[in-house]
């Protein structure tokens, strides 16, 4: 067990590190690379879950449906070696949740969490991060405003069946997301207002939409990203390619 580097758990709710002998802190799995997933609950602590696996580099954790207290994943910060991480839980998940990644984090998707808007601001702080997938439920509400100077390295950004209406930049003053090459709606016809700042950004690459053929609010959509072509080749960006793909 001290030389597994890769550890998949093929199961809806993972597993966890059980007390005892079985698994002691003396058999702390220091070569761990990839663990996929960790389950935690209000009886299964995660800050000494990850005390056993200190070098992890890629993570998924399944926090319980069941939990009826609020939430902390705090103690990820203690993950120096921290590069990938998924967090996500059952439907209609309402406990309060509690965050604080590492600053080594590169890749993060959330799917089910149904955090407030107002705690991405944390996540668009962090200096490394490159792809971000906010998937079904991971944020509730109608109105993202993001924060200057967020998400300086973020390269890839997600939405999937989230209920966000207004998505703005009113005080970046241009500088939210500079470098990101890929944005990708699946499933976000509710949105009706993007940031200014996507018009601009030179290093867009690529715009992606599924949505669903003949609905009102999906041609709307279209047409907004059809706008924000517009205004990025008369910036001088004639590369971005726009992929909308219809059901």
């Amino acid at each position: 067990m001290k030389k597994l580097k890769h550890l998949h758990i093929h199961s809806d709710h993972g597993c966890y590190f059980p007390k005892g002998n079985l698994l002691d802190y003396n058999s702390n799995l220091h070569k761990l690379d990839t663990f996929s997933r960790l389950y935690v609950s209000p009886w299964k602590r995660l800050e000494e879950s990850l005390k056993r696996i200190p070098n992890i580099r890629q993570l998924e954790i399944k926090v319980s449906k069941f939990t009826t207290t609020m939430v902390s994943l705090d103690s990820l910060n203690q993950l120096e070696s921290l590069e990938s991480l998924k967090v996500s839980t059952g439907f209609e998940f309402e406990q309060e949740i509690e965050y604080c990644f590492p600053s080594t984090l590169k890749k993060l998707t959330l799917e089910h969490l149904s955090l407030p808007w107002s705690k991405i601001s944390l996540i668009e702080e962090l200096p490394n991060l490159e792809v971000l997938k906010l998937l079904g439920g991971s944020f509730q509400g109608r109105r993202w405003d993001m924060k200057g100077g967020g998400f300086p390295r973020l390269r890839v950004l997600w939405f999937k069946y989230l209920d966000l209406v207004e998505w703005i930049d009113t005080d970046c003053d241009g500088d939210c997301i500079p470098c990101l090459e890929k944005l990708v709606l699946v499933g976000s016809s509710d949105l009706k207002k993007v940031p200014s700042c996507l018009m601009s950004i030179p290093t867009l690459e690529m715009i992606k939409v599924w949505a669903r053929e003949g609905d009102k609010k999906s041609r709307f959509l279209v047409s907004l990203v059809r706008r924000i072509e517009q205004e990025q080749q008369s910036n001088g960006n004639k590369n971005l390619k726009i992929l909308i793909d219809l059901w």
